[in-house]
């Protein structure tokens, strides 16, 4: 095994293409480190790191079938670029989730308060805006989930307008409920 310690990452990928597999197993082991050190750097939460490390592997093995030693970058580089692109998008999709998530609790959670009669009379339902497509964006997009395409194309509306508008009346509900 010490023999293929001192090989490079070009060695490495030809003994890979001549399908060795002690030199699969050096490659993981060599980028495995990295991978946790990337996922650091983002400054992942503890109970997730688990999943990212499993997809840095995922990148690795796809950078070591897809690489091509005719380009001019060298393989570290390349599989950089594409762990980071992956490690982020990921990361960006489960922020948004967790941050779409949470405005569901807080208004399932007033909808279940002990006033739940009074609060999911008024504040949830009874709710107006002084623009009537502010009202139809509460009711239809927020409540309703109804997609903001959808939405655009039924009021012909840009949009970009109207994620606007979500987010505008997303953060007048928190400020309203203090969250």
């Amino acid at each position: 095994m010490k023999l293929f310690w001192n090989l490079n990452d070009y060695e490495l990928l030809y003994l890979i293409s001549e399908h060795n597999e002690r030199a699969v197993d050096l490659m993981y082991k060599k980028y495995s480190m990295y991978i946790i050190k990337v996922i650091n750097e983002m400054k992942v939460q503890f109970d997730t790191k688990d999943e990212y490390f499993q997809e840095g592997l995922i990148v690795l093995d796809t950078a070591i079938k897809k690489y091509d030693d005719k380009m001019d970058v060298p393989f570290f580089s390349y599989f950089n670029l594409i762990l980071k692109r992956r490690l982020f998008y990921i990361h960006k999709e489960h922020y948004s989730y967790h941050k779409n998530v949470f405005f569901s609790e807080i208004i399932n959670d007033i909808a279940q308060d002990t006033f739940s009669e009074q609060v999911e009379s008024y504040a949830v339902k009874n709710i107006t805006f002084k623009k009537e497509i502010d009202n139809k964006i509460y009711e239809e997009i927020i409540l309703g989930n109804r997609s903001i395409k959808s939405f655009s194309i039924k009021y012909d509306m840009n949009a970009k307008e109207v994620y606007n508008k979500v987010y505008y009346l997303k953060k007048k509900l928190k400020i309203i409920y203090k969250y």
